[in-house]
This record gives C-alpha cells, structure tokens and sequence, in this order.
C-alpha cells in the first residue's frame, strides 16, 4: 500500500483519477483513504467553479461530516475528511 499520490505515480500509475492509499504508511487496509491524484499530488480537497457546481455540498454541514469527509473522489467535488489532513 502506498503513502501518496507521488508513490503511485513513481510506481507508473500516472493517470489523474481517485486511488486508494494510507498516509499512516503502515501499509494497513483498514486505514485505506481515498484520494483524487493528479501528475503526483495528491488531493485532499476538490472544488470546480461552472454552472455544474453543487452550491450546498459544504454549506450547513456538521462536524462530523468534514470528520468523515464528503463528495466523491471519482466525480468533481469532494473532501477527504480532516484525519487525513493530520495524517
């Protein structure tokens, strides 16, 4: 299990997308998070400005919501959840 989105991309998988990792690097898939990576980096949080926005999908949340994280790595928007910040 990798660490980061720079650890996929030296092991070849370049193309931008959401990945499974564990920022512990204790290589334990219960610590599994994913992420959105993009030429190495690796995203934690996603906005896109359009007329394709969700305006309420961070408005009014609780805190247990930015804990979990919310959105869809997959699709445009998302947050990872605030542990993966500190891990």
């Amino acid at each position: 299990m990798v660490k980061d989105c720079s650890e996929l991309e030296r092991m070849g998988f370049t193309a931008s997308g959401a990945y499974f990792v564990d920022p512990s690097g204790n290589r334990d898939a219960g610590n599994l998070r994913q992420v959105y990576c993009h030429q190495g980096w690796t995203y934690v949080l996603r906005r896109q400005q359009g007329d394709d926005i969700d305006p309420d999908l961070f408005a009014n949340k609780t805190m247990i919501t930015f804990l979990v994280g919310l959105g869809d790595p997959e699709n445009e928007e998302f947050f990872s959840g605030l542990p993966l910040l500190h891990e």
